[in-house]
């Protein structure tokens, strides 16, 4: 993870090193849109909004959501699919981390910038 020093726009806590990913994860191919976000968040206790976005649309993404309100979200959500038998034991929905999604975003290359 990381980059090396002379990658443009580089900050300075970004040096290389090496991460070892210790378990699996899934990432989701789509984004959480507005309806399953409205579905999971519906009458929540924290007094959230269940609708949130600015771009209205029960299929577009939610797209204006603070990282406290992802993780009542992802709460509200584990205990969903728990309660339903959905989810299998030890397993949980959440954001992932930062080795995580450079490892996804990266599809197995080595190369020091992601070229589009």
């Amino acid at each position: 993870m990381g980059s090396p020093a002379n990658e443009p726009g580089r900050g300075g806590d970004e040096s290389p090193h090496t991460v070892t990913l210790t378990h699996g994860f899934y990432l989701g191919k789509y984004e959480v849109t507005q309806a399953q976000y409205q579905t999971v968040m519906n009458g929540n206790s924290e007094g959230l909004g269940a609708d949130p976005s600015q771009f209205k649309g029960s299929n577009r993404p939610v797209e204006v959501v603070s990282w406290e309100d992802a993780q009542v979200f992802l709460a509200r959500l584990n205990a969903i699919e728990q309660t339903a038998g959905r989810l299998p034991a030890g397993w949980e929905y959440a954001l992932p981390t930062e080795a995580q999604w450079e490892y996804a975003c990266r599809a197995g290359t080595s190369t020091d910038l992601l070229l589009g």
